[in-house]
C-alpha cells in the first residue's frame, strides 16, 4: 500500500457507523473502502488517520453567488426609510452591486471560501 501512480491508501479511518476501514483514493475517488488489515502503517506514503472519523463533504444547498459580497468592501447596512420595503431594499441591493466588484471576483472567492470550509456541492441561485 502507497501512494503509486496517484494512488493513495488511507488506513484506519472510521466511517459514521464506527465501522474501521482502509481507502483507496485514485485520481481524486474513492476506488476501494475494504476492512482496515490492523497492521503497522507502512512507511511508502499510506496515511494512517489512527481512526479518525471520515465523512462526505458538506453541501451548499442555497447559495447566490450573483449577488455575494464576501470579499469585496464592507458597505453598512441601509435601513428603509419607512419600515421594510421591498423596492427601496432592492434599490439599495442595486446601488451595492453597482458599486462592488466585479461579480466573477466575488463569486470566485464565495466559491474558494465554501470549498475551503469543505463544501464540495453548492446549488447557486441567479
Amino acid at each position: 500500500m502507497g501512494c503509486i501512480l496517484n494512488q493513495t491508501h488511507f488506513l484506519n479511518a472510521r466511517l459514521a457507523d464506527g465501522t474501521v476501514v482502509d481507502l483507496t483514493v485514485e485520481g481524486g475517488r474513492f476506488s476501494a473502502v475494504a476492512p482496515a488489515a490492523n497492521t503497522t502503517p507502512p512507511t511508502d506514503g499510506a496515511v494512517d488517520l489512527a481512526g479518525q472519523l471520515v465523512l462526505p463533504a458538506f453541501v451548499e444547498g442555497h447559495i447566490h453567488l450573483d449577488t455575494s459580497f464576501y470579499g469585496d468592501a464592507w458597505r453598512p447596512h441601509i435601513p428603509c426609510t419607512n419600515g421594510f420595503d421591498v423596492r427601496e431594499r432592492v434599490a439599495f441591493q442595486m446601488r451595492n452591486l453597482e458599486q462592488a466588484t466585479p461579480m466573477a471576483e466575488r463569486a470566485k472567492n464565495q466559491l474558494e471560501l465554501c470549498v475551503g470550509h469543505g463544501s464540495l456541492a453548492m446549488r447557486s441561485h441567479v
